[in-house]
């Protein structure tokens, strides 16, 4: 069994424009890369798996693979679009399942992101931002996108962030400018992307002079920008990247434009005399897309399901093995209003007051090997049940069924320690049981 140090993991940067692959080790040092353009998505993933096989060939067998993706891209493990490119404006590329291929050719653990949330990562692990937990990485290129870590965690919720699509004041200077942006015009990427400049203004910003408009243009929509970041995700640092940022004289008047859209509200050190170090470039250059694919790879290879609990944590813990982590997924957090605390390929960690479940893929090998019934058959003989508190059993045995599970009838309901009891399972027959507790009768107060 190879050593720790002798582990290597898989990096993809799936990018509109070109993708990248590479293998790196535990330090976050890229051992081999390789470029190529973005085509159609058939022709683009099979050079991707081509080109990791002869990387892997040439540097050893891969413990993980990290997936950092343009997008959008749909991020929870619950949805059947689970890791596939949702609608774009790249033409084919809606519904590309580049997560699937790579688990399918590999059958190894593929974590994967927005390319922007890898940067983050990358930027928080190995570059400018290794001293703090909060802070928002901001890409300006061909769009504009940002990922954002919180308490060094990467944000996720209803999708991931789109920041580049927040809408701006018009400055004064551009004032009739439509915009570039497909879906809404004059968002922030459709006003201050490299597009966007060169519509406006005719050439890239690195080709117009320094009095031309646009300098002054650009620096306002990203001062906006990180302003509102700022008073929304309140970071203690904020990354800008991207081809448009390698102009750096445009850091002077973004810092500006921040603290004149602040207008003196936030008062700290950090956005007045400290801004130089608050609104920064990114310290790893055009390697953080490529290395925070490779911290993708790196995070869900070292942090098992178990490790994901903190050692002040005494709520109890359950491990559920599963065929189908998101059908699973989907039924407790659906049906018993599990919540979702941690969530990637191959497992995801559920919690309730008191509780937590961690559900396990299992791997394909032994997948393959077992049927799941339609319906599924109770594992009755199993010697061990999953016990949920419930707010109501008639919620739960009407829910149960439309996420694949099923709930004894109301008949078969008993009462046990001031408590409703009723047996059920979820969608792979694993039996559970449900409580809810019965209300104490209100003494009435007697009458004189």
């Amino acid at each position: 069994m190879a050593s720790e140090a002798q582990r290597r993991f898989g990096a993809v940067e799936a990018g509109g424009t070109k993708f990248v692959c590479a293998i790196g080790d535990e330090s976050g040092r890229i051992l081999t890369e390789t470029r190529f353009p973005t085509t159609d998505p058939a022709t683009t993933i099979a050079a991707m798996i081509a080109c990791l096989r002869r990387q892997e060939a040439e540097c050893g067998p891969l413990s993980a693979i990290g997936l950092a993706s343009f997008g959008p891209i749909e991020l929870n493990p619950a949805s059947p679009q689970h890791g596939r490119i949702l609608a774009t404006p790249k033409p084919g590329w809606t519904g590309a399942d580049i997560t699937g291929a790579l688990e399918r050719e590999f059958a190894l653990p593929v974590a994967i992101d927005t390319d922007v949330n890898a940067a983050a990562l990358a930027e928080h692990r190995w570059g400018a931002a290794q001293d703090i937990e909060d802070l928002v990485y901001v890409t300006v290129g061909t769009g504009i996108g940002g990922g954002a870590l919180v308490g060094g965690r990467r944000v996720h919720g209803l999708m991931h962030s789109e920041m580049g699509h927040l809408l701006p004041r018009r400055h004064a200077l551009d004032a009739t400018f439509p915009g570039v942006c497909p879906f809404h015009g004059d968002c922030i990427e459709g006003l201050a992307s490299g597009p966007a400049i060169i519509a406006r203004a005719g050439a890239p910003l690195e080709e117009l002079g320094p009095d031309h408009p646009q300098w002054e243009i650009e620096a306002d929509y990203l001062g906006q920008l990180c302003a509102q970041l700022v008073l929304a995700l309140s970071p203690r640092r904020i990354i800008l990247g991207g081809g448009v940022m390698n102009q750096s004289r445009l850091f002077l008047g973004v810092r500006r434009r921040t603290q004149h859209w602040l207008g003196g509200y936030v008062q700290r050190a950090e956005l007045q005399a400290g801004i130089d170090d608050f609104i920064v470039a990114p310290r790893l250059g055009a390697q953080a897309g490529i290395k925070g694919a490779l911290a993708l790879a790196l995070e869900i290879a070292t942090v098992g399901a178990t490790e994901l609990i903190h050692a002040d944590d005494n709520r109890a813990m359950a491990v559920l093995y599963a065929k189908n982590i998101a059908t699973l997924q989907a039924f407790y957090t659906g049906a018993l209003a599990l919540a979702v605390e941690h969530a990637v390929s191959d497992h995801v960690l559920l919690a309730s007051r008191g509780f937590q479940l961690v559900i396990l893929q299992v791997p394909d090998a032994i997948g393959s090997t077992i049927t799941i019934a339609d319906p599924p058959r109770r594992r009755s003989e199993t010697p061990i049940k999953l016990v949920f508190e419930v707010a109501s059993l008639a919620a739960v045995r009407e829910l149960a069924p439309r996420f694949g599970g099923a709930f004894n009838p109301k008949q078969r309901e008993w009462t046990y320690r001031g408590q409703r009891v009723c047996d059920g399972q979820d969608p792979e027959g694993n039996v559970i049981q449900c409580r809810e507790k019965v209300p104490v009768p209100t003494a009435q107060p007697s009458s004189q």
